[in-house]
Formats: C-alpha cells, structure tokens, sequence
C-alpha cells in the first residue's frame, strides 16, 4: 500500500529521514519511491564532509562522473575526449536537483575522480593547484579548470534555486573565485534570474590575515553577490580581510530581511560601517554573533541598538570592547532577548586602562536583557567585573542556562546570590578563562567548600560542568550523596583529580553512586579509566561524567 501514497506524501516522510543509507535503500523499491528520493540524495552532493571517506576509496570522484554524464557529449570532448566511454546517459538530470552547494566539497570531487581515473597524469596533479602562485593560471593544467568552469556552468544553467552556499577562498585559486563572479556579474547585468536570486543561507570564508595578497578579488564577489542575492535570511562570514569594509557593508544591506548574522575573525582596520549597515535589518535580525573581532576604531555600537527584535546577542573574545563603544548597547532595552553571551572581553589586551573595563555598561546590558533571557553565557573576571553576581541574581532569576567565572576557590561563596534566586536553573557551567599560550592552571577546592556548593546548588540544576577545581574523590562521594541524585549529567572538564590508592578509585565512587540510586550509566571517563554501556540510546536518568 506504502508505493501507492501520492508522491507529496512519500516526499515528506523521506525528507524525515536524514541516513542515506536508509534513503539509498529506498532507491531499489520501485520506480514510484525513486523518483522521490533521488531529489533528496541530490540536493548536497558536495559535502566536504563527506569527501573524505570518498576519495580514498576506488568510487572517488563518482558524483562528479554523474555530474560530467549530464553534460553534452560535445562539451566533456573538450577536455576528456580519451575517457568518452565512462560517460553514459544518466536516468536522472542530477543538476537540477541541488540545493546546497559547497565550492570546497566540489573543487575535492573534482580531484578526486581525476585522481581516480589518472586522468592527465603526464601533467600536473589537480591537488598542485592548492599550492599554486593565487593570481597566476599557468602553473596547472588549463584542461581541469574547464572541467571546474563546466560544471559551475550546468549549475547556473539547470538548477531552478539554490538554498545554500558555502565558499571557501582560502582553497581555490583566484581564476575559480572568478568564475562565481563572473557568472553573477552576467546575471545581474542581463537582468536575467540565477539560481542564486532565492538564496536563503551563505557562508564565507576569506583568506583572513594569513596572505600576503590582498583579498581583491573577495571584494568583487561579495559585491557582486549584493546585487543577484537579496533574500539572505543567514548570513556567515569568517576570516574577511579586506582594505575596506564596503562590499561586506553593501551584502548586507541588500537584503531585504536577514535574520541571523556571524561575522567570525574579521580582519579589517575599521568595522564601523560593518555595524552602521546591521541596522539596516532592525526589523528582520534575530540573532547576532560576534566572534574574534577588534572595535579599536569603533565609535559606537549604534547599529545594534536598532535590532530591538533580537532573540540572541553573542559577543565573544572581542577586543576594545571599551565602556564608551558599550555605553549605546548598555542603554538600549532588548525585550525579546532568550540567549545572551557575553564572554572573553579584551582577551588578548594586558594593558588596558581600569577605567575602560565596560563593568558598569555589562550589568546594564544584562539588565536591559533580563525580560525574556533564559540563557545566559559570561566568564568575565568577577573582580573586574564587580557586582555582576548580584546583576544576575536579582533580574535574572528565570533562567535556566548560566555560565559563569571563578578564578579562585574563596570566590564560591560569591554565588550564592544566584544559586538562591535562579531556582528554575537546569544547566550551570563553571569555567575560569585560561591565559593564552600557558599550561592549564588549577585550583584546590577543599571538601568544605564543596559540600556548601552542593547544598546550595539549587535542585532544579541537572547539567552541571565544572573545569580546572583540583577536587578528592572521598570529596566528590560526598558531593554526590548531597545533590547527585537530581543531576542527569555531570562533566568535570579538564578537572586535576587526586586519586589516593587504587588508580581507579574515582570512578567506582561514581559506578557506585549510580548502582545505589538506580541510575543508568551511559558513558564514565576518566584519564585512567573508560567505561560505557551497551544500551547507548535511553539517557534518561543518565550521568555523565566526563573526564579529561
């Protein structure tokens, strides 16, 4: 009965299903079941993901023989007229089935079924074109950049829409950057739809600070990008380094309504304008994430005030992150805020003056954050940042995710506040932030100090993670016989344990603890110790622990 549900009915049960195995299994029902789920297995080919496992194996390359199949016979003789007879007429016209497409997954298929085939051995080997000089083409064989042109080419041609991209130009040479540019220049200046005109989600990666060359050539891609993709809702950009901020600026305000933005590791002398063009999407953004970025010529954070809308805000490992930049943030109300991260400020800055330290704007923007916030992530130095617990404590006492910094065993105590009025808490992390480049430092926590925390640990609390406490395992016995009982997971990451006597000791408190209370172990781990349960799919009444 199964083969005769309408094809709309099968589409979305197969679209439920994300192992392609199971999928592919699929393909062997009948005709009905695979005209379904052929779209389905070929809307990403080009995973790079999935690259690995493929291209090591004698069928590397074999999507890119499908692919290369699709073409006129006329078109593969131009560069591959000795190996015509791999090629036969496909059931299916695969182009017109992707969605995603990711440039690096392609460039290493590509490889791959040359590799595969020695095709053109006698000149150089496609994976030289990685190492090859960026704004030269005649070090590699002209041959397998028409193969790349080609198929970039019955993309553009034959697939209605796009979804996603991924772009990578770190490992293509400038003349394949090009060609994306050159085709979306051609569409623009044709008026002519693209594939890319419905483009939903695009991740780019740049060459970040690692090249001597100029990233000219991302500029005009973005640029160029601006004008045919307009229907952004995801945005992510990493390592962009450019003399300005304008193409990025332009990519972003041509969207009409983009909805989550990553700006990752952006090497650029000033970000201003960067930030002026998010206000262009007050209406539409609901989530920003700032990753490993300087504000050192920043003069305001006045184009994130405008996205009143905001469901998370994430700023992370940022530098000049000063209280003037912060007043703007500090004195806007985000009413609809859920997720705020605010960790690693001025990670990389020894020097910076007392004065600068953003305390007072950081408490006001947790505060202006608290109507809604359920998780709040920061592990900023509670001495530089004073008063922050009691910040916390008193607007935020319906979260249920924190994460906070102690940089020493006395400063427990400190949490009280919170660990009294968050009774809703159900994850609570404990991370102090480690100086750059030096061993991890550790800290004694005595079996006093621990017992306290695991009476006070509010009994709503079942995902707990504690790093860098130098703990017993006598003490850890005794912490769990206080408050193990509500946790289901429990992670003492990077944790110095002390084992006295018998090495294996510190996991039998746990093993034992779990056989008194009738808990089922999923995983325990310690750096002498290993052990895992064979039923690897119930985790209720699970813990955790995870030792490093």
């Amino acid at each position: 009965m199964a083969s005769y549900l309408p094809l709309e009915c099968l589409n979305n049960i197969f679209n439920c299903i994300h192992d392609s195995e199971t999928l592919y299994s699929c393909l062997f029902v009948n005709r009905y079941w695979s005209n379904g789920v052929v779209p389905i297995l070929w809307r990403k080919p080009f995973s790079r993901f999935r690259f690995s496992y493929r291209s090591n194996s004698k069928n590397g390359g074999l999507i890119i023989r499908t692919y290369l199949s699709c073409l006129p016979k006329s078109k593969i003789n131009q560069f591959c007229s000795e190996s015509l007879q791999l090629f036969s007429s496909p059931l299916f016209f695969y182009p017109a089935f992707l969605k995603e497409l990711d440039f690096e997954g392609l460039y290493d298929e590509i490889s791959g079924w040359i590799n595969t085939n020695n095709f053109n051995h006698s000149k150089k080997n496609f994976n030289d074109l990685k190492n090859f000089t960026r704004n030269k083409l005649n070090n590699y064989d002209q041959n397998k950049f028409t193969m790349f042109e080609a198929i970039i080419e019955l993309i553009f041609k034959h697939c209605n829409y796009l979804d996603y991209i991924y772009f990578d130009v770190r490992r293509l040479p400038i003349v394949f950057t090009n060609i994306l540019t050159k085709y979306c220049m051609f569409h623009n200046h044709m008026n002519d739809p693209s594939c890319f005109q419905r483009l939903t989600s695009l991740e780019y990666h740049g060459v970040g600070s690692n090249y001597t060359i100029p990233d000219s050539v991302s500029l005009d891609l973005l640029f160029s990008l601006s004008k045919v993709c307009q229907d952004l809702t995801y945005l992510k950009i990493r390592s962009f380094a450019a003399p300005t901020c304008d193409s990025l600026a332009s990519l972003i305000q041509s969207q009409k309504g983009l909805q989550k933005l990553f700006l990752w590791e952006l090497n650029l002398h000033d970000i201003s304008c960067i930030i002026d063009a998010i206000s262009s999407q007050a209406n539409s953004m609901r989530e920003i994430e700032i990753f490993q970025c300087s504000f050192e010529l920043c003069d305001s954070f006045e184009g994130l005030t405008c996205c009143y809308r905001l469901n998370t805000l994430s700023i992370i490992q940022c530098d000049y992150l000063t209280s003037y930049l912060l007043d703007s943030l500090a004195n806007t109300h985000f009413p609809y805020i859920e997720k705020l991260e605010l960790k690693d400020f001025n990670y990389s800055l020894i020097d910076l003056n007392h004065e600068d330290i953003p305390s007072e704007q950081v408490k006001n923007i947790i505060k202006n954050c608290s109507d809604n916030i359920q998780d709040l992530y920061t592990n900023l130095k509670l001495d530089d940042y004073f008063g922050i617990i009691e910040t916390i404590a008193t607007y935020c006492t319906l979260i249920t995710s924190l994460e906070l910094n102690t940089q020493r065993a006395d400063q427990i105590h400190e949490l009280l506040p919170i660990l009294e009025s968050c009774q809703k808490l159900e994850k609570l992390i404990i991370q102090p932030i480690q100086p750059m480049g030096y061993f991890p430092i550790y800290y004694d926590v005595s079996n006093e100090q621990l017992r306290w925390f695991a009476t006070k640990l509010p009994s709503s609390v079942r995902h707990l993670e504690i790093r860098y406490w130098s703990i017993n395992a006598l003490d850890l016995e005794d912490f769990l016989s206080i408050c193990g009982r509500n946790l289901y997971y429990m992670a003492w990451g990077y944790s110095d344990v002390r084992v006295e006597g018998d090495e294996k000791y510190f996991s039998q408190v746990i093993l034992e603890f779990c056989k008194k209370t009738s808990r089922k172990v999923k995983r325990i781990g310690t750096p002498q110790f290993f052990y895992s349960s064979r039923d690897q799919h119930k985790n209720n009444g699970t813990i955790f622990a995870e030792f490093y």
